[in-house]
């Protein structure tokens, strides 16, 4: 662990380098494969101890309490050991589920790096930003789409990528929330995007802020997701995604 000299008013991210490695500005820290940060209800009161436990509260290991919680029991992803290679939670899609998780502190999120593995092409929305203007990301036909506001605003990655969403093995999804997406270290997308300083409230795992019902909820697992408060160099985003492809053993080559 390394320690950075702490600053008035900063954030405990902005003291730690709870990850070692020596990028500050770490947000959110969930990780499926760490059991004790996993519970079946939203306070923290029972351990998830099988696969097949309902997932209440997904643990925020950055320090920061940004806890991820679901009080409806038939609303919780899904502690799976099965499905992938690596534990993770499982969000099934089902007319009877519709999987999500929640946190409502404001925070700003401008960057996200999760390790996921969707179950099909139209597996929709994988991240959400409760903010008035709505943004999010999600798979949709063959693509990745990142929502810069309104139903109008989407900005989908093209440049080879449609039809290439992967399926039923992890991958590395980075979503820089002003600029890029990047999928397994190459980057499909570089535009402007309609934001200008992160996104301004809570956030969400497995759907969207608003019209919930508006598309699909999102099918697929989880095993790790990251987000910064700050824009993150070009070095500094591959050193997050090498830390995700050794620990994960995704086999992924520069």
């Amino acid at each position: 662990m390394t320690l950075i000299l702490p600053q008035i008013g900063g954030s405990f991210s902005e003291f730690v380098d709870v990850l070692g490695l020596g990028i500050t500005g770490l947000e959110t820290w969930h990780d499926a494969t760490d059991l004790s940060t996993l519970f079946t209800d939203s306070a923290k009161t029972t351990a998830v101890t099988t696969t097949g436990d309902r997932v209440g509260c997904w643990v925020d290991k950055s320090g920061n309490g940004f806890d991820f919680t679901q009080t409806t029991a038939g609303l919780r992803p899904i502690y799976d050991t099965t499905t992938m290679t690596q534990e993770s939670l499982s969000f099934t899609g089902s007319s009877g589920g519709r999987e999500w998780l929640y946190n409502a502190t404001d925070k700003q999120t401008f960057m996200v790096f999760v390790v996921v593995e969707v179950s099909g092409t139209n597996s929709n929305v994988l991240f959400g930003f409760d903010a008035a203007d709505n943004r999010y990301a999600y798979y949709e036909v063959g693509a990745t789409t990142y929502s810069t506001g309104s139903d109008t605003g989407y900005t989908t990655v093209g440049g080879g990528y449609a039809g290439l969403v992967p399926r039923n093995d992890p991958h590395i999804l980075t979503i820089d929330c002003r600029n890029y997406i990047n999928m397994d270290f190459t980057e499909y997308l570089m535009a402007f995007q309609q934001q200008t300083a992160g996104t301004p409230a809570g956030t969400y795992v497995g759907r969207r802020h608003n019209l919930p019902n508006n598309e699909a909820p999102f099918t697929g697992n989880v095993v790790e997701l990251l987000t910064y408060n700050r824009k993150l160099t070009a070095t500094e985003v591959a050193d997050v995604e090498d830390y995700l492809n050794t620990k994960h053993s995704i086999g992924l080559t520069r």
